[in-house]
């Protein structure tokens, strides 16, 4: 008993040195649940575009949740570059999670050999992928390959993808989050604004941190990404909206994407994660005075640092945030359902703080709802 609390407590020392979040055996226990079957053609694509220069992808096609059921190819890919798990030029991608790997893969590939559809054999790829491991992969592919029909034959287990999610830490983080795994203190972008900006009862809209008082800020955060900058200081009044600000700009801009922005909350995890060679934008939410950042931004990381009006900076570039304008305040709170009156008062008794409107609305997990401010949705 003592010999096994001893592995299990090496494994996860393992893990957390190498901020490793998913295993091989968390991704067969996915295949099980009903949902992989709809969201794997979403981990693959996902992984593609984080491995893969995005300007070399002339196409891709894979349809994830509903849309699964749309007939063809589970996946469809051409690209000019390629890695160990993706291939040079047009290639076709076939799905599963049965544990009947052969049977799954011998149907699809004989109704593909039968019926290719648009593609050109001779010069696509073929590759099936089971969220299982399968112990003869190398044969069945040898076995394949010796048609002749498919430019090339590969077949991607629980295995290579455990594999392949090492190569992209950001798609390995978003499926812990999917998967319900603990994460230590990081988050995705999306996940970060969902935990900060929802309840069952209200959900805190983007433009209530922008409006017309902060364009100008808003196109520092996109010169920021765009340009060779390494690191930037957000100060408002409180460290918690200069956190949430980036994100809000973020998905107000659709030519940026999200799938590289995380939110980190505690120095030993920064220091862990940031050795990915993956390029991330890090928003580090915790006090940043008695950390060397200089290996993250050697690798590649942009780090946007949140600070409060009360906090000094001597050595970056500082962007600080006005108050939001009373009208678009007032006009992102009905937004959010609430009526014109009510947001009035809110406006006004939040002093356009977000932290102290979150408290009204009972979205600090330390906090209930202000009994004296009855909030009535439209």
């Amino acid at each position: 008993m003592i010999f096994c609390i001893e592995i299990l407590f090496s494994k996860l020392e393992f893990d957390l040195l190498t901020m490793r979040f998913i295993s091989t055996n968390d991704i067969e226990a996915w295949a099980n649940m009903v949902d992989c079957k709809y969201h794997l053609p979403h981990l693959i694509r996902k992984l593609i575009l984080a491995t893969i220069n995005n300007v070399d992808i002339k196409n891709i096609n894979f349809p994830y949740g509903e849309d699964v059921q749309t007939g063809g190819y589970d996946g469809e890919l051409s690209s000019e570059s390629g890695n160990m798990f993706v291939p040079l030029g047009e290639s076709v991608w076939e799905f599963g999670t049965t544990n009947n790997k052969k049977g799954k893969a011998d149907e699809d590939y004989n109704k593909r050999k039968e019926e290719p559809l648009d593609k050109i054999p001779e010069e696509t790829t073929y590759i099936n992928i089971n969220a299982k491991k399968y112990r003869d992969k190398t044969k069945w592919t040898k076995e394949k390959k010796e048609d002749g029909f498919w430019k090339d034959v590969r077949y991607i287990d629980a295995i290579d993808i455990e594999q392949w999610l090492e190569l992209a830490p950001y798609v390995e983080l978003w499926l812990a989050e999917v998967l319900k795994k603990p994460t230590l203190g990081i988050y995705t972008a999306d996940e970060y604004w969902k935990i900060w900006s929802e309840s069952s009862e209200v959900k805190i809209v983007p433009e209530i941190l922008l409006g017309k008082s902060r364009k100008d800020q808003i196109a520092r955060i996109i010169k920021f990404l765009k340009e060779p900058e390494n690191i930037l200081y957000i100060k408002s009044v409180t460290t918690d909206e200069a956190v949430a600000f980036p994100l809000a700009a973020l998905m107000s801009i659709d030519e940026i994407s999200r799938d590289n922005i995380v939110v980190i909350d505690n120095m030993e995890s920064f220091i862990r994660f940031s050795k990915t060679s993956q390029p991330l934008i890090i928003i580090a939410k915790f006090k940043f005075e008695t950390i060397e950042i200089k290996d993250a931004i050697q690798r590649g990381h942009k780090i946007i640092v949140p600070i409060s009006l009360a906090d000094e900076v001597h050595s970056a570039p500082i962007l600080e945030l006005p108050i939001v304008s009373r009208i678009s305040f007032e006009e992102s709170l009905e937004k959010m359902g609430i009526g014109s009156e009510q947001a009035r008062m809110l406006t006004s008794n939040s002093g356009r703080n977000i932290s102290v409107l979150k408290r009204l609305l009972g979205l600090d997990l330390n906090t209930k709802p202000n009994l004296n401010i009855s909030i009535v949705l439209k």
